[in-house]
């Protein structure tokens, strides 16, 4: 999906990217800042529909700095696109801040045929991971496009310079920590 942030000042926005270069490094098409640094009272200022039945959202309290005004746009097409699947829907729940100690025994754990085949088990994934952000896929096959299924059945797959998915393993010389076996704990450096 096409996102696009256009900063107040300047009015730029890229056209290879749809994303403004204060969020995204274009050459090489990560993320320029800390999810842990979008404030937790963002807020949406104001949305207003656009005339191809798409989305322009204003954002109060970003995470850019206070001069720069985000705008996010998705088009008719793009949500339409991008839905993975209309039909299933998760109503408005809070978010459970959580430490080690307080998970214990409150992730869920859903069989992956179930996930991929059963909108309950689809519905209750996604309200795992909103109110926790934290779930347990079991049975997972050992196939390379295992990862992809569960993926895309929650949404489409932001491609990086390191393809839609790959492989971690341990390498010798590695010039990664991921290629190493070395712990990395839980972690989202693609988004």
């Amino acid at each position: 999906m096409s996102v696009q942030h256009k900063e107040k000042s300047s009015d730029v926005v890229s056209e290879n990217t749809g994303q403004c270069t204060e969020c995204v490094d274009h050459q090489t098409g990560q993320k320029r800042f800390q999810t842990a640094n979008i404030p937790s009272n963002i807020e949406i200022q104001n949305i207003r529909q656009t005339k191809d039945n798409g989305f322009e959202i204003r954002w109060r309290n970003d995470h850019a700095d206070s001069s720069a005004k985000h705008t996010t746009r998705f088009s008719g097409q793009e949500l339409q696109e991008e839905m993975p699947n209309p039909s299933v829907t998760v109503s408005a729940r809070p978010v459970t801040f959580w430490d080690g100690n307080s998970i214990k025994g409150h992730v869920q754990r859903t069989d992956y045929n179930e996930f991929l085949h059963n909108n309950d088990a689809y519905a209750t994934v996604l309200e795992q991971l909103h109110d926790r952000g934290l779930t347990i896929i079991t049975g997972v096959p050992e196939l390379e496009t295992s990862v992809e299924d569960i993926i895309t059945r929650i949404g489409p797959i932001e491609n990086t310079f390191y393809g839609k998915t790959w492989d971690v393993r341990d390498e010798p010389n590695a010039r990664n920590v991921a290629y190493t076996s070395h712990f990395l704990g839980l972690h989202m450096d693609l988004l």
